[in-house]
């Protein structure tokens, strides 16, 4: 038994002090993209123009980043979820390739503004 645990514990020093391998690059996962995607095709995630979201536009008010090119508000709206008989749960009327948990998929649009999230 005392060699079990030297050797658990010997495991756990060697892995907490492994160095992590951060990404230098960014890759989108293939579920995000489906889901994307389906939720584009429902016509459940937008592109907000936000030049002319307010009347601020029209005074000639809006503030010089809400205008920058590099910046877009995307506006998502959560999937239906009918309920399933068989299963006796609700599940998002998406492909199962594309489907998230209800949390997971609640978090998408929580704390959302109208405009949409802002994305530079």
């Amino acid at each position: 038994m005392g060699l079990l645990l030297e050797r658990f514990i010997d495991w756990c020093y060697l892995q907490s002090t492994q160095a992590t391998v951060f990404a230098s690059t960014v890759a989108v996962d293939a579920r995000l993209q489906r889901r994307a995607r389906e939720l584009e095709k429902k016509q459940l995630l937008t592109e907000v123009d936000s030049n002319r979201h307010s009347i601020a536009f029209l005074l000639g008010d809006t503030p010089a980043n809400t205008t920058s090119p590099d910046v877009v508000y995307v506006r998502a709206l959560p999937a239906s979820r009918p309920y399933d008989e068989n299963q006796r749960r609700k599940h998002e009327d998406l492909p199962a390739s594309a489907q998230l948990g209800l949390h997971t998929a609640r978090m998408e649009t929580e704390g959302m503004p109208a405009s949409g999230w802002r994305v530079n």
